[in-house]
């Protein structure tokens, strides 16, 4: 089914080719929108869904790139809830300031919890 308006062809746009691709429509009249819609859509009408690669490839060797992160903690050290803290404290040896006050605070809600 085509799209009737112009909201409708950009959304239709936006899913067949993607936003980078359709956001210099923002800023053309209805009628360029339509023009260009009119133009592309026997074209892509059957084309798949345009995916977001949330990874960006390495341009050396192509291979995704794995992203690690570094605080104070150290390489591959942050922790962003109190499970990955968790996770961060059994998978290392080394223990970081705040971890030992974290375990405490933790085993005091354990036990909150065991008891009621």
């Amino acid at each position: 089914m085509k799209a009737r308006n112009r909201k409708e062809r950009i959304e239709f746009l936006i899913k067949k080719i993607g936003l980078p691709a359709t956001q210099s429509l923002l800023t053309v009249s209805d009628r360029e929108v339509k023009k260009y819609y009119e133009t592309v859509y026997p074209i892509i009408k059957d084309r798949t869904d345009y995916e977001y690669n949330l990874s960006t490839p390495c341009i050396r060797c192509g291979s995704d790139v794995v992203w690690k992160s570094e605080c104070g903690c150290g390489e591959n050290r942050a922790v962003f809830d109190n499970e990955g803290w968790l996770d961060d404290i059994e998978n290392n040896d080394v223990r970081l300031p705040g971890d030992e006050e974290f375990l405490k605070t933790i085993r005091g809600i354990d036990e909150c919890v065991r008891r009621y």
